[in-house]
């Protein structure tokens, strides 16, 4: 399908939108990650393994954390979907989704 409102944007701006802004904002989407990622990893399961505790992968803190990395995950890849969508002013529907799957990936 065709968007027909990204017709009517300037093409230098849109250039420099895709190729500085949109990187800038997805990088800073993945230094979120890589920092709450991070976080969970030092305060739920780092203790444990720093003690020797027995069933440590079956902790329940351990499962939490894992589900809390996932779910910020999900998080990120729908705001990386909906930051393609809105500001990238694609011309197809197809290139939307393109360039979703290259960030998402």
């Amino acid at each position: 399908g065709v968007r027909f409102e990204a017709f009517t944007e300037d093409p230098g701006r849109h250039r420099m939108n895709v190729n500085v802004w949109m990187p800038l904002r997805m990088v800073g989407y993945i230094v979120i990650y890589a920092i709450s990622a991070q976080v969970f990893y030092s305060s739920m399961i780092k203790p444990w393994q720093d003690n020797f505790i027995a069933g440590v992968e079956s902790s329940l803190a351990v499962g939490i954390a894992g589900k809390l990395v996932i779910g910020l995950n999900f998080a990120i890849q729908t705001i990386v979907m909906i930051d393609v969508e809105r500001w990238g002013n694609f011309k197809s529907f197809s290139e939307v989704d393109e360039r979703t799957f290259l960030w998402n990936a």
